[in-house]
């Protein structure tokens, strides 16, 4: 008033001075400035108000209004803690609130000082629970990847300061079970890859198997890659993080299944060697009688026989050298039968005679028994 009152002399008594133009536009700005932080009180607009205290400070109100300019300067201080507890209060109350949301909150108030208010530690201490609970979910591979990378970067928007101390240590035990998740999650992909190129692998020779059914076959590739499979099949039931969950996969029963199917394969095998075993043990036994029979030899040769035409004996081999020895043995006792009936036939007055016809016949019959030695078992 004072300024304004000065002016108005000035200029009413004809004052011609360059200073007053000047002085003239200032007073106008600060019965602008006044006016308008007035007006701000009276609305108790925090926005308004801030804005009309920063344009007193700009125009220099407070030498000319400081009385004016102090109780805004007050009740805007008063507004923005009122507005603060409230916006704290809401979030420490709410049922439901995002961490994004209660970060943003904590960080607005710390850094307009009001991390001292006893809101400001409820607020705090909700957002510690929040991030203790989201760690053990965390834990619990109940987040993704990407949730997990998410709220990592919603907690570094936390300040460094005493006032969020723990919320600061709970964040980094999240980020902490974030990476042991990041990690089980690799070991999950890396063991999902691998059980891929084994049930690949296992599947080719699987088919190749049943479809050979011969001696050919890659059995013992065959029995390594179940091997392989059998190890990844466990270690699916006691996967980290997984629990027993991946035994229901479909991979996983895949894999199970074709196991399965190798299985038979190889059992079937064991089976037929044992066959093979049991049969070279009786020709064996044959050949080192006492007093060797060649009915005994003849009937173990053609119990093999008939077990290779019935397929008893697809994935088994009678050892050659024992069939080639027993067959050598049997051919050497007909023959010396087949050389006992020639002499009988050849013998004098035996050509007519009932007995030479008979020896005849004997003769026939140890050849056709000889043809029959050789063609059995052609292993």
């Amino acid at each position: 008033d004072e300024l304004r009152g000065a002016v108005d002399q000035a200029m009413a008594a004809g004052l011609e001075d360059p200073a007053l133009e000047p002085l003239q536009q200032t007073c106008r700005q600060l019965e602008a400035a006044l006016s308008a932080l007035q007006q701000a009180v009276r609305q108790e607009n925090v926005e308004a108000l801030a804005a009309a205290v920063a344009r007193s400070e700009e125009v220099g109100l407070p030498d000319w209004a400081a009385a004016e300019h102090s109780r805004a300067e007050e009740l805007l201080a008063t507004l923005r803690e009122q507005k603060q507890r409230a916006k704290l209060s809401a979030a420490a109350e709410a049922a439901e609130i995002r961490v994004s949301d209660l970060v943003r909150i904590l960080a607005e108030a710390y850094a307009t000082d009001f991390a001292h208010l006893e809101e400001f530690q409820d607020a705090h201490d909700k957002l510690v629970d929040q991030i203790t609970e989201l760690t053990q979910q965390a834990k619990d591979s109940a987040l993704s990847e990407e949730q997990t990378q998410a709220y990592e970067d919603t907690l570094g928007g936390l300040p460094d300061a005493e006032p969020v101390a723990r919320a600061n240590i709970a964040a980094g035990r999240f980020a902490q079970a974030a990476a042991e998740l990041r990690q089980r999650a690799a070991d999950r992909r890396a063991f999902d890859k691998r059980r891929q190129e084994t049930h690949g692998a296992l599947r080719e020779l699987v088919v190749q198997a049943e479809t050979e059914q011969s001696v050919q076959a890659p059995y013992e590739e065959l029995g390594q890659a179940i091997r392989q499979a059998q190890n990844l099949i466990t270690t699916s039931r006691d996967f980290p993080g997984g629990g027993g969950a991946d035994a229901d996969s479909p991979a996983h029963q895949a894999l199970v299944s074709l196991k399965q199917r190798g299985d038979a394969i190889l059992e079937e095998k064991r089976a037929q060697e044992e066959t093979v075993q049991a049969a070279e043990t009786r020709l064996r036994e044959a050949c080192l009688a006492d007093r060797s029979s060649p009915e005994a030899l003849e009937a173990a040769l053609q119990d093999i026989a008939v077990k290779h035409e019935s397929g008893a004996l697809r994935r088994a081999k009678v050892s050659a050298p024992v069939i080639e020895s027993a067959q050598r043995q049997l051919h050497a006792l007909l023959r010396s039968d087949l050389d006992g009936h020639l002499a009988a036939a050849k013998a004098p007055g035996s050509a007519l005679s009932a007995e030479g016809g008979k020896a005849i016949g004997s003769a026939r019959q140890v050849l056709q028994r000889m043809e029959t030695c050789r063609s059995a078992c052609p292993d």
